[in-house]
């Protein structure tokens, strides 16, 4: 939660079960006094991951294309 600013506890365990229902992430608890939890991706999340960076890019380069274009 505190690396996503404004989401609501709610709302990202429903994302997070979606990941984990995708086989996406996988969860790893931590037992001791203080359970700690640390979700991981899966090789298929990391294969999703690295086509979504490929989009971002192709977004990037796109837009310095266009940019120009009066279209």
């Amino acid at each position: 939660e505190r690396f996503i600013p404004g989401i609501s506890t709610k709302v990202l365990n429903e994302r997070l079960r979606k990941l984990l229902d995708y086989r996406l992430i996988v969860r790893q608890e931590f037992p001791g006094r203080v359970q700690r939890v640390e979700y991981s991706l899966t090789p298929m999340g990391q294969k999703l991951a690295a086509l979504i960076e490929q989009l971002q890019q192709l977004e990037v380069e796109y837009s310095r294309e266009t940019s120009g274009w009066a279209g």
